[in-house]
């Protein structure tokens, strides 16, 4: 029998991955936040599976992504159409599963490729991602050439900055806003 290195010692994103498989829903939601941790954007796909319910543990334990209209179980990191050993269970996501993933999924999603994944992710961390969102937003706009992304990753900290207790923050948010326009902030602003 010869295993390749990669099987046969796991890696912590790896290991974060399994972890979504566990049977208890704090392990699951341990594993979500050691993926944000990771910052790894191969991640997001099989985080996005457990939020729409697609993804299935395995009979041997780990987590396979199952597409419905064609029946097939995926690696969740490669993606790759596997042959799973069945039977593939469902996994229980409960909405505080929910919770703790939005914010991770929409991190990992602003290390894709994709400009629009990205304008999606910036959008989303602008409604929700919290003060704790702030750095992994400086990271992402300090990287990102993207216009339109840069634009609604710079909203994005602007909503966080509303909330600051400086007012130096505050001040230099509201410029933001006035600066690009966006409207949307207005009852942030006014609160």
């Amino acid at each position: 029998l010869v295993l390749s290195a990669s099987a046969a010692h796991a890696g912590p994103l790896e290991d974060a991955v399994a972890g979504l498989a566990a049977p208890s829903e704090e392990k699951v939601e341990d594993a979500i936040r050691q993926l944000g941790t990771l910052d790894d954007a191969r991640a997001w796909p099989v985080l996005d599976a457990l939020c729409d319910d697609r993804l299935r543990v395995g009979a041997d334990g780990k987590p396979y992504i199952w597409e419905a209209k064609t029946h097939d179980a995926k690696d969740p990191l490669t993606l790759a159409v596997v042959n799973a050993p069945r039977p593939l269970k469902e996994i229980d996501v409960s909405n505080d599963i929910r919770r703790v993933a939005a914010p991770v999924l929409a991190q990992l999603r602003l290390g894709s490729p994709s400009a629009a994944e990205r304008l999606a992710a910036a959008e989303e961390l602008s409604k929700g991602g919290g003060a704790d969102a702030t750095a992994l937003l400086h990271k992402a706009l300090d990287r990102e050439h993207d216009a339109k992304v840069r634009d609604a990753l710079t909203l994005a900290v602007a909503r966080v900055d509303l909330q600051s207790a400086s007012a130096d923050a505050r001040v230099a948010a509201l410029q933001i806003i006035k600066k690009l326009g966006n409207d949307e902030f207005l009852s942030d602003a006014q609160r």
